[in-house]
């Protein structure tokens, strides 16, 4: 039988595991505005350039799955390093000491996003 009675939920009893789901990194979405970036700019990007051009919401993931572009597209990670700032949602400011290295469009466009970490 069709049950077509109507149920209630109360938002406040959600809990957290929910919510970092819902807000959870979308990869194929910034996969997709990477490769877009990469090939609006004409040049290589570092992290830091790109976390300029393409603010994230989720730092840490943005950044690891950033150099997981450039571990599968097999662009050199080198001992160079390159510091630059973020701003959270807060205000709150973080500063990343990361690899610098170059994502250039013709090395990652061809990358699949579901086969990345």
């Amino acid at each position: 039988d069709l049950d077509l009675s109507s149920v209630e939920g109360d938002p406040s009893r959600i809990d957290e595991e929910f919510w970092r789901a819902y807000r959870a990194l979308d990869r194929t979405e910034l996969f997709e505005a990477t490769i877009e970036q990469l090939k609006q700019s004409g040049k290589a990007l570092t992290l830091g350039e790109l976390a300029k051009a393409l603010p994230p919401s989720h730092d840490l993931e943005t950044l690891a799955y950033w150099l997981g572009m450039a571990r599968e597209a097999r662009i050199e990670i080198n001992k160079d390093e390159e510091v630059f700032d973020l701003t959270d949602e807060q205000g709150c400011i973080t500063r990343f000491h990361a690899p610098k290295i170059n994502l250039e469009h013709q090395s990652v466009a061809t990358l699949k996003p579901e086969e990345l970490e």
